[in-house]
């Protein structure tokens, strides 16, 4: 027996068995329950709003006051290169060379040595 969209997502939402069988094999379980060609399409797209302009074209079949837009058209997407940021590179100077001055060498052996201080 043919469903409506409505009935067979409602079975799926609440019957665990029909949505395994769903999520086991989704072509078989959606020719099963004989669907509108175009609910079938519908849900093999997989397009959640073409999904709920099929649930709307439904209940507009029952009261006859709702209005099924048409689908908006699809805007092409488009490919934009976004750089990496550049990476920090840090300069580190070699260290300041010593302002204290290295002392004298100390004297030869041949030359005389001045007197310590304190001492007469």
């Amino acid at each position: 027996m043919a469903q409506s969209l409505s009935q067979f997502l409602a079975t799926l939402a609440t019957d665990p068995e029909q949505l395994s069988s769903y999520l086991h094999d989704r072509d078989r379980a959606i020719d099963t329950a004989e669907l509108h060609v175009e609910d079938a399409n519908a849900l093999r797209s997989g397009d959640a709003d073409a999904i709920q302009r099929r649930l709307l074209a439904g209940a507009a079949r029952f009261s006859g006051s709702v209005h099924v837009p048409p689908p908006p058209p699809k805007e092409p997407t488009a490919s934009v290169h976004v750089p990496p940021p550049p990476t920090a590179s840090v300069h580190v100077p070699p260290p300041p060379k010593s302002p204290v001055p290295a002392p004298p060498p100390p004297p030869a052996g041949d030359e005389p040595q001045p007197p310590a201080p304190g001492r007469d």
